[in-house]
């Protein structure tokens, strides 16, 4: 990055700092000096600016060979200033730890950017996927999965159809003093059918990489998803926002959905999942609620189903 544009955006940040997470760097590279680098310094800029007031931005500098496309996200319950912030950070920390790649990306707890000389926009990505989990146990193990299987559903089902930012967070009592926060996000070029599965493409990894944990993060280029027993995100932000946010981006952004019913679901029937199957399997069944035929989704993780119907979740589990 240029010295003056370094400067000027020095500038305008405050002293906010997120931590780092990981990053992924590619083999390719480009030449110091290069139009690639000129185009991506310039998208740089632009996305930090552009996504400090919708938490989200996207876009593209310079015409092929030298062509960049850029994504950066902020969490849903970041203020502007904090957003900018974790933005500029994190555009500070891809180019040194990805020095001259042309194609990267860095995650930190607030926010995550990327970028590549090849076009991702709206396509959704299992490749990468990483997990961390706290090396504590819950004491109540069976419980706590339960709890928390029915938390996975919720925030899955209220990222893709109850917010505009494809952004959602919940807290659920496991005991009276035991608790469980969860956050889960899709970049808001995807679809809702993309953001559905790949949330729970994740939820199904917390099985075999977090078993037992209190705490666990599963992200990736599409989405992410954690869970914590003690609080990690602004408990004051409206978990079901679901007004049109105008987005400043260079590129496509995920038009608002109409606001549908806020989804909640039940545990399955005694005596195991339905169908046996694993998270995100689609099995046709009956809903209890007025028997009619639905799909739902088994979980040999977390024992729970729900239903859907005409695209949005049902309030009720499944028959």
């Amino acid at each position: 990055m240029s010295l003056l544009l370094s400067l000027l955006i020095i500038l305008q940040i405050p002293a906010t700092k997120s931590d780092f997470i990981q990053n992924e760097c590619s083999n390719d590279r480009y030449k110091a000096n290069s139009a690639f680098q000129a185009n991506l310094n310039t998208l740089f800029s632009s996305l930090n600016s552009a996504a400090t007031s919708s938490g989200f931005a996207t876009g593209t500098v310079g015409r092929d060979p030298d062509k960049v496309y850029g994504l950066a996200l902020c969490h849903g319950d970041l203020s502007p200033s904090d957003c900018k912030s974790c933005i500029y950070n994190s555009i500070q920390d891809i180019e040194f730890r990805c020095p001259f790649d042309m194609s990267a990306m860095v995650w930190y707890d607030d926010c995550s950017l990327r970028y590549s000389n090849t076009s991702f926009f709206s396509i959704l990505e299992y490749s990468s996927k990483y997990c961390t989990s706290n090396s504590a146990n819950a004491e109540k193990p069976q419980l706590f999965k339960k709890i928390l299987g029915l938390l996975m559903d919720n925030l899955t089902a209220e990222a893709v159809y109850g917010s505009a930012q494809m952004f959602a967070t919940e807290v659920v009592n496991v005991t009276g003093v035991t608790k469980i926060y969860g956050l889960a996000q899709c970049t808001r070029d995807l679809s809702e059918q993309q953001c559905t599965n790949c949330l729970v493409n994740f939820v199904d990894k917390i099985r075999s990489c977090c078993t037992g944990s209190t705490g666990c993060r599963v992200f990736g280029h599409s989405c992410y998803i954690r869970y914590e027993v003690y609080p990690f995100f602004n408990l004051l932000v409206r978990k079901n926002e679901t007004a049109p946010h105008a987005s400043p981006s260079l590129g496509p952004v995920r038009a608002a959905s109409p606001p549908p019913t806020s989804p909640h679901f039940s545990s399955a029937p005694p005596g195991g999942s339905r169908g046996g199957g694993s998270l995100g399997e689609t099995k046709h069944g009956i809903c209890n609620s007025d028997a009619q035929q639905s799909i739902f989704h088994s979980s040999s993780s977390f024992d729970t189903c729900f239903c859907y119907f005409e695209k949005h979740y049902q309030q009720s589990g499944c028959a």
